[in-house]
């Protein structure tokens, strides 16, 4: 899945929570080769990577990989929102302060500050944000006015990690290196290329603006891995405040619904805000649509746990051939929280029943090609 001496990027096709936080962390233990992470998180998401010792691995400042001892750099990106005393928390948790990479922060990185969240509390309710304080922040950056604009590089605290990430990144990619882009939200959460405006974040999350967040050309991008669940969420309500509609062939349901259908109790908070997610059906226009703007090599399937034994082969195949359809392999399935609840899906497309080969494409170049399925 990883392509080396290249910058692979790791993509949310839903509305984020699809488990990215536990699809890049099982990278990193795939592919020790991957050396460099890069991202640009918001405080408005939290990631998860839990390792298979049950040790639950939480970031929001900086990606999963300060989990792993193989990393050697990390690097925050300028698009990136951050707290200056939840970069130094996590530095200094003793779960990742014996890891040996160096961080690296873009100057013009963009700091929260204490009003920033006030700012959002009065002014975004009524579309259930998270309101941390993310687009505050970074609309005083936007104003261009460096007495409001609190930065990277003016930020005692950070300064010593403050290089350009950019010249950082071309210079590892030249030299060989292997990099994961763990990109942040959900692709329909875009601000212009989401799924219904004003219920949205403050930007687009497509690969070619994560890239050029980043520093990098996208001659330089190795594969494109999508992360999806099976029961998509959105972040749960506010008093007076809704976050939004869905697409017109799925619906919403509940937790105690989705929990009769499955026979256990499941139910979901988000990392961040705490409150209880809104939960719905599968929509295939939304992934559709996601597939056409985005165009992913691989897709990470996730809470595969929640579907009813009774419908998990028919849905895992139809699912995997509207991914191939479209040029992408379904090659992972995630059926629990840890690491090790992850199934590698090595022979999945179409099945020629003449001679049974599966292949990617459906025409195997037997006689009997005529009668394909897909499988």
């Amino acid at each position: 899945m990883i392509q080396l001496n290249r910058c692979n990027v790791v993509i949310d096709g839903q509305w984020g929570s699809t488990g990215k936080g536990k699809l890049t962390g099982y990278l990193y233990n795939k592919y020790p080769e991957i050396t460099v992470a890069v991202c640009d998180f918001m405080p408005n998401a939290g990631h998860t990577y839990v390792s298979d010792d049950g040790v639950a691995h939480i970031t929001k400042a900086l990606p999963s990989a300060i989990s792993f001892d193989h990393i050697e750099n990390v690097i925050v990106g300028p698009h990136a929102v951050i707290s200056e005393s939840r970069v130094i928390e996590e530095l200094s948790r003793e779960q990742f302060a014996t890891k040996k990479f160096t961080l690296h922060i873009h100057p013009l990185t963009t700091v929260l500050s204490d009003s920033d969240a006030a700012v959002e509390r009065d002014t975004l309710n009524n579309i259930a944000s998270t309101m941390q304080g993310s687009c505050a922040s970074v609309v005083k950056k936007m104003w261009r006015r460096p007495e409001q604009a609190h930065l990277a590089k003016d930020n005692d605290k950070l300064k010593e990690f403050v290089c350009d990430t950019h010249k950082l990144m071309q210079r590892l990619l030249k030299h060989g290196k292997t990099a994961l882009l763990e990109t942040a939200q959900g692709f329909d959460l875009g601000l212009n290329n989401g799924f219904e405006w004003p219920y949205c974040t403050s930007r687009d999350c497509m690969v070619g603006r994560v890239l050029d967040n980043a520093g990098v050309s996208v001659k330089d991008c190795g594969s494109i891995i999508a992360s999806l669940r099976t029961y998509p969420i959105r972040v749960g309500n506010t008093e007076g405040g809704n976050s939004g509609p869905c697409y017109n062939d799925q619906h919403e349901i509940t937790w105690p619904e989705l929990s009769a259908r499955i026979g256990i109790t499941v139910e979901e908070k988000t990392t961040v805000t705490k409150r209880v997610r809104r939960v719905f059906t599968w929509s295939d226009k939304q992934i559709k649509r996601f597939l056409n703007a985005v165009k992913p090599d691989y897709a990470f399937l996730n809470f595969v746990n929640y579907l009813n034994i009774s419908e998990y082969s028919d849905f895992i195949a139809d699912k995997g051939k509207l991914l191939a359809d479209h040029g992408c392999k379904l090659s992972l399935l995630g059926t629990g929280p840890r690491n090790s609840d992850m199934i590698t899906i090595q022979a999945m497309g179409w099945r020629c029943n003449e001679c049974g080969m599966i292949i990617d494409t459906p025409n195997c170049g037997c006689d009997g090609c005529g009668s394909i399925d897909y499988t």
